[in-house]
């Protein structure tokens, strides 16, 4: 997985963002990363398949981390791998949300991803559940 950047004093909010695309990294992808910034997320990004130096550079300003690795175990492996390495490192010790994301749907810019930002940030603020799932597969 290679090495992880220095532990950050303090992390409320991070997004483990799982994703498997050619090697540029997609319009789409761009911008839901930037909501979650936006929103107050520090983003972990996990390619599963080899990316471009373009595409990390692009990154870069927008993620905390962008890692490549092996695609192996889909998305739960995805989430998995950086979550074991983020534990171990002591970057999970402040954080108070953690969210697993992947590219299945698209990010649509302009006020709809305006719109987006602003109804999740409200969101966050007012749940107080201690965990929040949603899955739909439709593989057998």
């Amino acid at each position: 997985m290679g090495s992880w950047p220095q532990t950050p004093l303090s992390i409320n909010r991070l997004a483990i963002f799982a994703v498997f695309h050619r090697p540029e990294v997609t319009l789409s992808n761009l911008g839901y990363v930037n909501c979650l910034k936006e929103v107050g997320f520090q983003v972990v990004y996990v390619h599963n398949v080899p990316i471009s130096t373009i595409s990390f550079e692009k990154l870069r300003p927008l993620c905390i981390a962008a890692l490549k690795r092996m695609n192996l175990g889909q998305d739960f492996g995805a989430y998995k791998d950086p979550y074991q390495c983020l534990q171990r490192s002591g970057w999970l010790n402040s954080v108070d949300w953690l969210l697993f994301r992947n590219d299945s749907l698209h990010f649509l810019w302009g006020n709809a991803g305006s719109s987006f930002s602003s109804l999740l940030s409200q969101k966050l603020s007012e749940i107080y559940e201690l965990v929040l799932g949603l899955n739909n597969n439709l593989k057998y």
